[in-house]
């Protein structure tokens, strides 16, 4: 055997012997692989204490295992009227029989649950329509009404006032008509009926171009008035002022 042939043996048994290594521990690796246990995923999020409340709740209630019971929604509802807030908890149950949806009102302050939640929202109801349901108008009117800033044709500007008769009867009264020096200019009678709306403009008012004044409403029982003013390109209006119920 010559030595080059010899070489190319040594080579090939360095190659073969590296190989062998090689595959062994590839081998290695995937057994390893292969031997390693399923990846355990996270544990399910805790549900809130208010949810777990209610889960209790209904399976109290209903006579149905908790562990049968689902955790859907909550939300925070306020009752202001009532002065209470409410955390409402929605849960669901895949009965046998089809899927149940149960809703639950839980007081997070006092840790309790409110069983009737439409008796609650019924409460709710019953109190805005006690404070806001029997407004009325003659409450808010006055037997003097005042509108400090009234004009004819003054740099373009006019204006003209509606009033209304909130008293629940027929009433009289004037609308009197001062000069800025505080002079009574002018009176007009007004005899509107329960309800009725009345108005005035003070370009037929009888007033000399460019007037500037105010208008005192006196009536026999309580009204309402507003005034509103025009001019070029712009218009703008007001409350009157209520100086006597």
């Amino acid at each position: 055997m010559t030595r080059k042939h010899a070489f190319l043996l040594i080579i090939v048994i360095v190659v073969a012997v590296l190989y062998s290594g090689y595959t062994s521990a590839y081998r290695a690796v995937v057994h390893a692989q292969t031997d390693v246990l399923p990846f355990d995923s996270p544990l399910p999020t805790p549900i809130p204490p208010e949810a777990e409340m209610a889960l209790h709740f209904v399976a109290a209630q209903h006579g149905i295992p908790q562990d049968r019971l689902a955790f859907g929604s909550q939300e925070t509802l306020t009752f202001p009227l009532l002065g209470r807030s409410y955390t409402y908890v929605t849960v669901h149950y895949d009965a046998p029989d089809g899927f149940q949806l149960f809703a639950v009102l839980v007081d997070p302050a006092a840790k309790t649950v409110e069983p009737d939640f439409n008796a609650v929202r019924a409460a709710e109801e019953a109190a805005y329509r006690a404070r806001y349901g029997k407004l009325n108008a003659s409450n808010y009117g006055g037997r003097w009404v005042y509108l400090p800033y009234a004009a004819h044709n003054a740099d373009g500007r006019t204006t003209g006032f509606t009033l209304r008769n909130v008293s629940g009867a027929h009433l009289s009264g004037y609308a009197h008509y001062y000069d800025p020096d505080g002079t009574l200019r002018i009176a007009y009678p007004f005899t509107p009926a329960s309800a009725q709306a009345m108005g005035r403009h003070q370009s037929g008012d009888g007033l000399p171009n460019g007037w500037v004044g105010s208008i005192l409403l006196e009536a026999s029982g309580p009204i309402l008035a507003i005034l509103r003013e025009d001019a070029p390109g712009r218009s703008a209006g007001y409350n009157a002022l209520v100086l006597a119920p």
